[in-house]
C-alpha cells in the first residue's frame, strides 16, 4: 500500500511540472484539438516517467560488501517505535481522502442522473435530447444526453443542439472521467483538479471553433453565449455551454490560429519531466518515500493460520505468515537471522535501517540496533 502511494505522489510531481510547463508555453495559442492531446498525454507520461527511472536507478547490482556500509552509514539513532506511525497515519488519511472524494462524485452522478430523469426527453438517433422545466439550468451535455431549458430550446435551440453534439461527438465526457478518477486517487494535488478545469475550457474552445466552421454566423453564436452566461452549471461530469470565460472564448474565436511550428514548443516538457523525476530522488523526499513505500496495512490476528503476524517498531514492517517461507533478512546487532527470534522484544530496539533495493533481498534487508547494554 505505501509502495503505490509513494508511485501516485512521485507521478503527481510530475504532473505538477508538466502542467506548470503547458501554463506557461502552451495554454494562450489558439489550437484546442492539440492542446487538449496534450493534457491527455501529461495523465499517461506522469506515471510512464517515474515507472522508467525506477527501472534506471532503481534495481542497480549492488557490490561485494556493500551490505555492511550500508549499515554504518544509514543508521537512524534515536529511533523509537512511535517513528513508524506517521507512515501509516498518512496512508489511512490518503483512504479516508479517496473515500470521501468518492462519495462526492457519486452523489453529484447519482443528482446528475436523477435530473435528467424529470426532464421530457427525446431521441434523434443515438443521442437524448433532454428538455428541463428548471429555467435555472444552462444547457450541458454529458454523455450521449443533451439537456436544455425549455426557454433555451425556444431561443436557440439550434444553436444550442449543434454546440452539444460537437461534445459528445469528441468524447469530452471520456477526459472528464479521466481526469475525475486521477483527481480521487491523487485527491491532495491541487494540479490533479487544475487538470480537469483545463480540460473542461480547452473543450469549450475545441467546440466553439468547430461550431463556427460549420457555418453558424459567429456573432449571432457569440450573441447567444453572452445571453446564457446566466444559468447554474451542471455536474462536474458535463461540459456545460457557460462555461469559463465567456470573454476568453470570443477572444479566442476572433483571434488567428497558431501556426503549427509552434507546437515544437511541446518539447520543454522533456526537461520538465526530467526535473521533476529527480526532484523525487533528492534525499530528504527519498527518505520521505522510503518511510511509506515500507509502510504496509494489514489486519492482524495472532494465532490464525494464514494470516499475517506483524512485527512493527521504527521503519520495520515486516510480515510472517503461517505456513509460508519468510524471505526477509535481519541483521541483530550485526548478526544474521533468517527471521526475528522468538525472545525479540521491539522495546529494546534504538534504531532501524530498511532496505528493499537490493535484488538478492527482494523482500527487504532489515539492519536493527539494540539499545546499549541489551
Amino acid at each position: 500500500m505505501g509502495a503505490i502511494f509513494v508511485f501516485i505522489f512521485k507521478s503527481g510531481l510530475v504532473m505538477m511540472a508538466l502542467y506548470l510547463a503547458y501554463r506557461l508555453f502552451l495554454a494562450k495559442a489558439k489550437q484546442p484539438t492539440f492542446n487538449r492531446v496534450v493534457l491527455l498525454l501529461i495523465y499517461i507520461v506522469s506515471p510512464l516517467a517515474i515507472l522508467l527511472s525506477e527501472a534506471r536507478f532503481g534495481n542497480t547490482t549492488m557490490p561485494a560488501g556493500y551490505l555492511p556500509a550500508i549499515e554504518a552509514v544509514g543508521t537512524r539513532h534515536g529511533a523509537s517505535c512511535a517513528d513508524s506511525e506517521w507512515p501509516v497515519a498518512i496512508l489511512y488519511l490518503w483512504i479516508a481522502g479517496i473515500a470521501v472524494a468518492s462519495v462526492a462524485i457519486a452523489v453529484s452522478i447519482i443528482n446528475l442522473r436523477r435530473s435528467i430523469r424529470r426532464c421530457s426527453t427525446r431521441r434523434a438517433g443515438s443521442i437524448r435530447v433532454a428538455i428541463s422545466d428548471n429555467e435555472g439550468v444552462a444547457p450541458f451535455s454529458t454523455a450521449r444526453t443533451i439537456v436544455l431549458s425549455r426557454s433555451d430550446r425556444d431561443d436557440a435551440g439550434s444553436m444550442i443542439i449543434k454546440h452539444e453534439l460537437q461534445h459528445i461527438r469528441l468524447l469530452h465526457w471520456l477526459d472528464l472521467a479521466i481526469g475525475h478518477i486521477v483527481a480521487v486517487i491523487s485527491w491532495y494535488n491541487p494540479v490533479s483538479w487544475l487538470m480537469i478545469a483545463e480540460l473542461k475550457e480547452v473543450h469549450e474552445f475545441q467546440v466553439d471553433k468547430r461550431v463556427i466552421s460549420m457555418g453558424v454566423n459567429a456573432r449571432e453564436y457569440q450573441y447567444m453565449l453572452l445571453q446564457k452566461t446566466v444559468g447554474r452549471s451542471a455536474s462536474a461530469f458535463a461540459n456545460s455551454l457557460n462555461y469559463g470565460s465567456i470573454k476568453r472564448r470570443i477572444a479566442m474565436m476572433m483571434d488567428r490560429d497558431t501556426p503549427p511550428a509552434r507546437r515544437w514548443l511541446l518539447a520543454i516538457m522533456v526537461p520538465a519531466a526530467t526535473v521533476a523525476v529527480y526532484a523525487s530522488r533528492v534525499s530528504v523526499l527519498d527518505s520521505f518515500c522510503s518511510s511509506l513505500e515500507d509502510t504496509e496495512l494489514i489486519a492482524a490476528e495472532a494465532g490464525t493460520a494464514g494470516k499475517a503476524d506483524i512485527r512493527t517498531c521504527g521503519s520495520i514492517h515486516s510480515v510472517r505468515r503461517a505456513g509460508t517461507v519468510a524471505t526477509p533478512y535481519y541483521y541483530i546487532n550485526g548478526r544474521a537471522y533468517t527471521r526475528l527470534p522468538n525472545d525479540f522484544d521491539e522495546n529494546e530496539v534504538e534504531s532501524v535501517v530498511v532496505r528493499r533495493d537490493i535484488p538478492d533481498y527482494p523482500d527487504g534487508v532489515y539492519y536493527i540496533t539494540l539499545k546499549p547494554g541489551i
